[in-house]
């Protein structure tokens, strides 16, 4: 056995050609050279990034590195063209956090109305208790609680309708950003972000898998090659922040449908029943819009870390 001149890898001694790195060992080093010359630019450039010179011997890194000297002009206008094609083949980043903070605002507003509603919530029970019992009230005290929790009830439907918009938007830029990002191969595109709301019993989970999707693709410690035709999102880890926000959205909605049914027969006792019910919806909405703040700060922060790594990654082409 010996070795191989150039790639100093173990071969028979009767052989001319090695079989690892194709190179006639009778050739002349101006022969060797001009196999490399010849080689495409495309080819020269990929051999380059993964050139280790402890894998050659001396004599043939001397000719490798004399070819990508002599090459070295092709091979910066090279990288300045993959650059440039890479760079207007990606989307552009565009940051939701604008549009995040306007999802904060009025969730924060929905809180509010939210622990108002509590209160008075309780002095509807409380007023109901005494009518029950036969204790002192007034047709003025239930006029001005009427008037009350309907004016509280068309506030909250006001600024959920709004807040809905808002998250919805900010949803579908979040989404849009991943291919921004490096991602490749997504499962969904960005219109189920919007569109997974609205279609019956599939928006029982829809929603939720593209969350989960924005939420593994927004990691900012998973950054892929851009020019990679691969994702591996799936390596990253969901979170629990996920799962709660869609379990809390969907009993929310569950539970605050379950009063207008228990008050369909207009009695004391059902109001009563109802209200308690509307005050339990009110605690559970307020906790599912702190958890959705909560998503939406932390995806705004993934994808604010990650998108400075890309960058990283571009400059370093």
């Amino acid at each position: 056995m010996k070795r191989c001149p150039f790639c100093d890898e173990l071969i028979q001694d009767e052989a001319i050609k090695c079989r690892f790195c194709k190179c006639w060992l009778k050739t002349e080093t101006k022969e060797l050279k001009s196999r490399y010359k010849e080689m495409s630019i495309e080819d020269l450039a990929s051999f380059q990034s993964i050139y280790n010179t402890d894998e050659y011997t001396p004599e043939a890194q001397k000719i490798i590195n004399e070819v990508l000297n002599e090459r070295k002009t092709e091979l910066e206008e090279f990288r300045k063209s993959l650059i440039d094609d890479i760079k207007s083949s990606v989307p552009k980043f565009v940051s939701s956090k604008s549009k995040a903070k306007l999802v904060i605002f009025f969730l924060a507003i929905a809180i509010v109305l939210g622990i108002i509603a509590l209160f008075s919530n309780f002095m509807q029970i409380d007023l109901l208790t005494r009518m029950i019992e036969g204790n002192n009230f007034t047709l003025e005290e239930t006029y001005t609680n009427d008037i009350r929790q309907q004016t509280i009830r068309i506030l909250q439907l006001i600024i959920y309708f709004v807040t809905g918009i808002f998250f919805l938007i900010w949803f579908y830029q979040a989404h849009r950003n991943l291919q921004a990002l490096g991602s490749k191969n997504l499962k969904y595109t960005s219109g189920w972000a919007i569109g997974g709301f609205f279609i019956p019993f599939l928006n029982l989970v829809r929603p939720f898998q593209v969350m989960k999707e924005v939420w593994k693709e927004s990691d900012p410690n998973i950054t892929y090659s851009i020019i990679s035709t691969n994702s591996t999102w799936k390596d990253s880890r969901s979170s629990s922040l996920v799962g709660w926000w869609w379990f809390l959205f969907l009993f929310g909605n569950f539970i605050s449908y379950l009063p207008h049914i228990l008050m369909q027969e207009e009695s004391i006792d059902s109001l009563l029943t109802g209200t308690w019910v509307m005050l339990s919806s009110e605690i559970v909405e307020i906790i599912a819009a702190i958890v959705t703040i909560g998503l939406v700060k932390k995806i705004v922060n993934r994808q604010k870390e990650k998108y400075k790594k890309l960058k990283g990654s571009i400059a370093n082409i």
